[in-house]
């Protein structure tokens, strides 16, 4: 099987690529498989940088797969495309309001247009391999921390891989899927958890919400009962445990 990774210098595509027998640069070959991990994930930069934007979340995914129009797209979206205050299931009402997720829902648009996957990420974890400092990275390397009691869902990067490569196996998944590993929690309660299981004092201050600009920040989660009729997944605890053992 030939598979095409962009995005291999990313926060998920560096674990994938370890993980998966990829092409990072394109080949004069046919691709069963596109998977597509580049993006720009930051909403403020993105509502500043719509040019950026447009070309990271949308531009780069059509114009890799008109190169590759035989392989099947996997392509990753993100939970903050929802509307909807609640449990949020991919039917649920999404917003354009913001640069970002109009691109999102537009590269969407196109991947199961064209007969793809997409899957809508909760917050991600667990890359030993990559530098970026995300909320865990911050939480193990922080003697204090403010959070927040806004709720979310982790997911491990190992949850997607797995996902990742049940699809890669079966080839039976088409359309949205929510992914994340199983459970939610606040920032507040997850940081609490980190600090419990290190066994190392880390003073954590504790607010409602910290201020944002984004109308939808912290009024939903992610029902995965969708996804979890083909894969198995796992707690989200079990996987934070095992980066941590890995990295500390």
């Amino acid at each position: 099987m030939n598979i095409f990774l962009l995005g291999h210098n990313g926060y998920l595509g560096s674990y994938l690529v370890k993980h998966l027998e990829v092409d990072t640069v394109l080949q004069n070959k046919k691709y069963d498989y596109f998977i597509n991990c580049a993006s720009k994930t930051s909403l403020e930069f993105c509502e500043e940088n719509p040019t950026i934007s447009k070309s990271s979340n949308l531009d780069v995914l059509c114009e890799t797969h008109k190169l590759i129009p035989e392989a099947k797209i996997i392509t990753f979206s993100s939970y903050y495309v929802y509307n909807d205050k609640g449990f949020c299931s991919e039917e649920a009402t999404t917003t354009d309001r913001y640069q970002y997720t109009k691109h999102k829902l537009l590269g969407e648009s196109y991947a199961t247009g064209h007969g793809g996957v997409v899957f809508r990420l909760g917050k991600l974890f667990g890359n030993p391999y990559s530098s970026q400092n995300r909320l865990t990275e911050a939480l193990l390397e922080s003697s204090s921390i403010t959070l927040d009691k806004v709720s979310f869902n982790p997911t491990s990067v190992r949850q997607v891989l797995a996902v990742v490569e049940h699809e890669l196996r079966e080839g039976c998944l088409r359309g949205i899927y929510n992914l994340s590993n199983k459970g939610h929690s606040t920032h507040a309660e997850y940081g609490t958890f980190v600090n419990e299981y290190r066994k190392i004092p880390m003073a954590i201050s504790i607010i409602g919400r910290h201020p944002r600009q984004f109308h939808n920040y912290g009024k939903f989660l992610m029902d995965t009962s969708k996804l979890e009729k083909d894969i198995k997944l796992r707690p989200w605890e079990e996987d934070l445990q095992e980066y941590i053992k890995c990295i500390v």
